[in-house]
């Protein structure tokens, strides 16, 4: 956490965060494990009979469990968080890689979900920005549903806090907002009670900026 807290600017805070689903890093995992279970046999074999080249094939069990290792900690690493500000992904261990998306630059967000997906909890999210890179792709993340959500809602409480110069844009932004809300509605990721509140408190906002 020290790394990603000294990322964050004044006043920004964490307000979700996960990482790639723990389901794809067990292949892996198994892969090395069973290679190390053949090259320590195959060792303890060798051993009694030939001496020395028992024991240099003992020695072979440094890389299953460097690769082990080095898996586990490639995927503990691998952080996908939501601020009141950015949707920010972490890469690397030692060597650290940083992508960030600017909500106020955020135009869509779509969600890929497989039926396997749904079922098991994983998902691709797919954010279009109006930045240079465009496109920003969140692979097999765990929990898209909850990840998704999290972005609209810190998407929408920005849009309302950030200073204004022109009530043209407010009124864009209001209308992709409710737009957005139309398409979490008709895909099921809000209920009918979320939609109606947050569509209401939508037209309350654009009615009294209008008004203003």
């Amino acid at each position: 956490m020290g790394y990603l807290q000294d990322m964050l600017a004044t006043g920004e805070s964490i307000r979700y965060a996960t990482r790639q689903h723990s389901l794809f890093i067990f292949p892996t995992l198994l892969l090395y494990v069973v290679l190390a279970a053949v090259i320590a046999a195959a060792a303890l074999l060798l051993v009694p009979t030939t001496g020395p080249l028992g024991f240099l094939v003992l020695a072979l069990l440094i890389f299953p469990i460097y690769r082990f290792l080095d898996a586990i900690l490639r995927w503990y690493n691998l952080r996908y968080i939501v601020t009141e500000r950015r949707v920010i992904e972490i890469r690397g261990t030692i060597r650290k890689m940083v992508s960030d998306s600017s909500l106020d630059k955020v135009n869509d967000i779509i969600l890929t979900q497989s039926v396997t997906g749904r079922i098991m909890g994983w998902g691709d999210i797919k954010i279009l920005t109006a930045s240079e890179s465009g496109v920003n792709i969140l692979k097999r993340i765990a929990n898209p549903l909850a990840f998704k959500r999290a972005m609209l809602e810190q998407r929408e409480n920005w849009t309302q806090r950030r200073p204004r110069d022109g009530h043209t844009s407010e009124a864009g932004d209001d209308d992709a907002l409710i737009t957005s809300l139309d398409h979490l509605h008709q895909q099921g990721l809000l209920s009918d009670a979320e939609y109606e509140a947050k569509r209401a408190q939508l037209e309350r906002a654009k009615t009294n900026r209008k008004a203003d």
